[in-house]
């Protein structure tokens, strides 16, 4: 097969990537995206795996299942609104193919992002810029004290590093 026809092929798979990633919650079947991309379904799903590595269903799957995990992480809807809109049937649905893809519940992993979260706003919320500022200032004084020929202190001295004169 020639480059241009390969490209020709290519193209419309992409093209149909977006499109579902704007269609989640929609019935995507593998005759449908075939459809929509004008292929028969056979040589779809042979293109598609051969171009994306892995089947259709299982590909939209895995766009389904990153989906949801956005839901979960950005919002507080609850899981039957995030299987919604993720083109999962029911919450069950959902929760089968997270078990399966992550090893691990839909509801769980909300509590694993939320703690992880909540660990990391606690560690950012620790001061450390006034204390470098606060450094910073102590090193100026001594530099200034030095150039004024003033005593420094050896433990300010210290503030100054590898800068000493």
């Amino acid at each position: 097969m020639s480059l241009d026809a390969q490209a020709s092929h290519t193209k419309p798979l992409y093209e149909l990537h977006a499109w579902m990633l704007e269609h989640l919650d929609r019935p995507l079947s593998v005759d449908a995206l075939a459809e929509r991309v004008a292929m028969s379904p056979r040589n779809f799903a042979r293109l598609f795996a051969q171009e994306f590595g892995t089947t259709p269903g299982h590909y939209l799957k895995h766009l389904r299942v990153e989906a949801a995990r956005r839901l979960l992480e950005q919002t507080d809807r609850g899981l039957m609104q995030v299987a919604s809109a993720s083109g999962f049937g029911s919450a069950d649905v959902m929760r089968r193919v997270f078990r399966r893809v992550l090893g691990t519940t839909p509801l769980r992993y909300r509590r694993d992002v939320q703690a992880l979260t909540a660990r990391s706003s606690v560690r950012s919320a620790t001061p450390r810029r006034p204390l470098t500022l606060a450094q910073r200032a102590v090193a100026r004084a001594a530099r200034v004290a030095l150039a004024a020929g003033r005593h420094v202190p050896s433990n300010l001295m210290a503030s100054l590093g590898s800068s000493t004169p």
